[in-house]
C-alpha cells in the first residue's frame, strides 16, 4: 500500500506541474504576476484532487499523516488536508522555480 500510495501522490504532483506548465506555455500566465500563477495552480490542484477516488484519497491522507507530512495542517477534515498539502506543495515548487 505504501509504495502504491506514494506513486499516486507523485503522479498527482506530476499532473499538477503538467497543467501549470501547459498554462504557462499556452498563455502569458507568468507575465500576469505571481498571484495569478498561484491562483491558477490552486485551480489545477482542485481539479485533480476532486477526481481522486475516495478510497485512494483516504489512503493518501493516512500515508501522509503517518509520514508526518500533515503535522502542520490545522484542518481536521481529511480532504481539506489533502488540498492544503498539494496547495503548499505547488506553492513551494513555484517559489523554487521563480526565486
Amino acid at each position: 500500500m505504501t509504495s502504491s500510495t506514494h506513486s499516486q501522490i507523485e503522479w498527482i504532483k506530476h499532473r499538477i506541474v503538467e497543467q501549470v506548465d501547459s498554462a504557462i506555455e499556452s498563455f502569458t500566465l507568468v507575465e500576469s504576476g505571481e498571484q495569478k500563477t498561484l491562483e491558477f495552480s490552486k485551480i489545477a490542484v482542485e481539479s485533480i484532487v476532486h477526481k481522486i477516488d475516495v478510497y485512494n484519497a483516504l489512503d493518501m491522507y493516512y500515508y501522509l499523516k503517518e509520514s508526518g507530512e500533515l503535522d502542520h495542517m490545522e484542518s481536521t477534515d481529511r480532504m481539506q488536508c489533502l488540498f492544503d498539502y498539494f496547495y503548499a506543495w505547488i506553492e513551494l515548487e513555484l517559489a523554487k522555480r521563480y526565486a
